[in-house]
């Protein structure tokens, strides 16, 4: 789990703004993790791997997530920290943020996010001044 990750769910969810989690991983998979991190919660909408037949960098999962949602691609913001992440966001015209974990961001990744921010505090600093 991210540091700052409680505190910007708990921001998003106060500000009403709906969440989903879409992962490649297998739904299992993600509901233990959300349980384990206490933030099922959190989320109204989760997309697996195993309801989507292409996988990042293809924008799939983002475009289940968003329809579930009930919202346009272009008012979604997507939060990634792959290059294949940031790579569907950006095909699939949602706002993509890097926030880099193993891999830095590159010129290819800087071509395609949205902003990239160094952490998930900044985020919530980029949402809270209206700049996300």
């Amino acid at each position: 789990k991210k540091p700052g990750l409680d505190e910007l769910l708990a921001w998003l969810d106060e500000q009403h703004i709906p969440m989903a989690v879409a992962s490649s991983s297998r739904m299992d998979v993600i509901l233990r993790n959300l349980d384990n991190w206490g933030m099922r919660s959190y989320f109204s909408v989760l997309a697996s791997g195993q309801q989507v037949t292409r996988s990042k960098p293809d924008p799939e999962i983002f475009l289940l997530a968003a329809e579930k949602l009930g919202v346009a691609p272009g008012h979604a913001l997507v939060l990634e920290d792959s290059y294949n992440g940031v790579r569907a966001g950006a095909a699939g015209g949602f706002v993509t943020v890097m926030v880099p974990d193993l891999l830095p961001a590159d010129d290819e990744m800087r071509r395609l996010y949205t902003a990239e921010c160094a952490s998930l505090h900044e985020v919530r600093r980029m949402l809270e001044e209206g700049r996300l």
